[in-house]
């Protein structure tokens, strides 16, 4: 799972429009499949911090980079285990708790539905973990 050129592009726009991007929560660990150089262009072109593209360390394989390029100040992934680091641990195919309600400004999901079984469970969670006046992004996938 990741965030491709389109769910790049598209974010930034959000981002161009004046979304807040302040706490930000991935479905699962992201990886960003853009080139680092393309990345620079993107964010340099709209006026976004690029230093972390520019220097193209590891970090920039993943998400995260490119969400504190358009401004936030906190980045957490929610998954069923943390094999892959998630700092929020949930089985979507639960209600989520309280704890995790109005508790996010983005909330992206990129394919995760493919790996749930309650489907409707899972986007009233991640409907449900949105701030008012937040956003969900849900990859529409192939």
């Amino acid at each position: 799972m990741g965030l491709d050129i389109n769910s790049v592009r598209l974010l930034r726009g959000a981002r161009k429009q004046g979304i807040s991007f302040g706490n930000v929560l991935t479905v699962g660990g992201l990886e960003l499949n853009v080139y680092p150089a393309k990345m620079v262009g993107l964010l340099r072109q709209h006026g976004l911090p690029a230093e972390e593209f520019v220097k193209a360390g590891p970090e920039c394989a993943f998400a995260e980079s490119f969400f504190r390029a358009l401004g936030a100040s906190k980045v957490a992934a929610l998954d069923y285990s943390n094999y892959e680091g998630a700092e929020v641990l949930h089985d979507l195919n639960q209600p989520i708790p309280d704890e995790l309600k109005e508790r996010f400004d983005i909330v992206y999901d990129g394919v995760t539905r493919e790996h749930v079984f309650d489907f409707p469970t899972a986007l009233r969670n991640c409907m449900e973990m949105v701030r008012p006046d937040g956003r969900l992004y849900s990859y529409p996938g192939e």
